[in-house]
């Protein structure tokens, strides 16, 4: 339990935000590849939710960067 709760607490800084906010663009570029590929509209949304993830992880560390929470 103190793992998990240690890992939420690395995830929530600059660092963390920066680094699965790249993990994400990473599988959102991968399941985009994979969609124009097989034309599978599943592969199309997990990129969609991927990619949101990122934006979301990206404006979070901005947020933490310049102070505004």
């Amino acid at each position: 339990m103190k793992q998990a709760k240690d890992f939420l607490s690395w995830k929530l800084t600059r660092t963390g935000l920066l680094i699965s906010g790249t993990i994400e663009l990473i599988l959102a570029y991968i399941f985009g590849s994979r969609a124009l590929d097989t034309g599978s509209y599943w592969h199309y949304l997990g990129a969609l939710v991927f990619f949101i993830g990122t934006i979301k992880s990206y404006v979070q560390a901005l947020k933490i960067t310049h102070g505004k929470n």
